[in-house]
């Protein structure tokens, strides 16, 4: 395309103003941890505090009541669905914030990094909830997942912690390859990433195709593994156990909740027609999630690895009415 051809997209700053406050925060907090060490118990409070800053304008766009809001062209849409998404997950950052902040001044660990982390990974979240086309989701999930795999290992002398890390970020990496191969084919059938346009063809001229079978199975498998469904489970218990307490109150909470959000909105906006394909596939990943998961959490003598089984099942409950 000619660049005298390019049109500045028309931005509406105030929908996009929980991330705006999120990536503000981020810059604050790196900024301090950089200008000086006396400042560090401060870091904790900043955060806090944008968090709950980030959560004002999703207050006053509920109350505003203006409707559906969508930017670029519907890839990125504000509605009451998306806003008490991003409610929850500020919600649950501020209260992981507030189970760190004597956890992590008291051990040995980086400040400054792990807030930012943990603010960056929140910010994919938010992302991740208004997320209309396969291109921001992926870039909400990796921008969710690379500062989950760092945190998981933030204990760095702590044998479990590495192999947590090593084994949440090996199985990610994987799960995403298998996702975005996924992602690929539904582009070239559709020729397009949106979830809107690619609905008109997976129910329309490639209803029944096999390339659209398989491109939801490699997308379905994909997000299977962000939400510990069985086969797809074996990091949680390694990684719930290893990483910092209020990582594993993170990971099993927010983490599996965007897993959950993006799942939802590719298979009710973007795989409408497949039904025949993506319910059959996630009935079984609910029965065998429920029944594995429960079955295994019986045998533990580790409480974290009770819950984290425990967390797995809870996966297949949330499956079971996509089936």
């Amino acid at each position: 395309m000619d660049v005298a051809e390019f049109v500045k997209p028309d931005i509406d700053y105030s929908t996009l103003a929980p991330e705006l406050v999120l990536l503000v925060t981020v810059v604050i907090v790196f900024a301090v941890d950089l200008v000086s060490e006396r400042n560090k118990a401060l870091l904790g409070t900043i955060t806090g505090l944008g968090l709950l800053g980030a959560i004002v304008p999703v207050l006053l766009m509920a109350v505003e009541d203006r409707g559906l809001r969508d930017l670029f062209d519907g890839a990125y849409v504000v509605d009451d669905y998306a806003l008490v998404l991003k409610a929850l997950f500020l919600v649950s950052g501020y209260v992981v914030v507030l189970l760190s902040m004597n956890y992590v001044a008291e051990g040995d660990y980086w400040e400054g990094e792990y807030y930012v982390l943990l603010l960056s990974s929140i910010l994919g979240m938010t992302v991740m909830a208004s997320a209309r086309d396969l291109v921001s989701i992926f870039l909400a999930l990796e921008l969710l997942s690379i500062p989950a795999y760092m945190l998981a290992t933030w204990r760095k002398r702590d044998a479990k912690s590495n192999e947590a890390g090593l084994k949440y970020y090996l199985m990610g990496v994987f799960a995403s390859a298998i996702m975005l191969y996924g992602m690929t084919l539904m582009y070239g059938i559709s020729g397009s990433t949106k979830l809107t346009d690619i609905a008109e063809f997976t129910g329309g001229s490639f209803a029944g195709e096999p390339i659209v079978s398989l491109g939801l199975v490699f997308i379905v498998v994909g997000f299977a593994f962000k939400v510990s469904a069985v086969p797809f489970h074996t990091w949680a218990p390694d990684t719930y156990e290893g990483a910092p307490t209020p990582v594993t109150a993170f990971l099993s909470v927010a983490s599996k909740a965007a897993g959950f959000v993006a799942l939802i909105n590719l298979v009710l906006i973007g795989f409408v027609g497949t039904e025949d394909v993506y319910q059959p596939l996630f009935f079984v990943l609910a029965a065998l999630t429920m029944t594995v998961g429960n079955l295994i959490a019986l045998r533990q003598t580790n409480v974290v690895r009770l819950f984290a089984y425990s967390s797995v099942g809870q996966a297949g409950y949330m499956l079971a009415p996509l089936a």
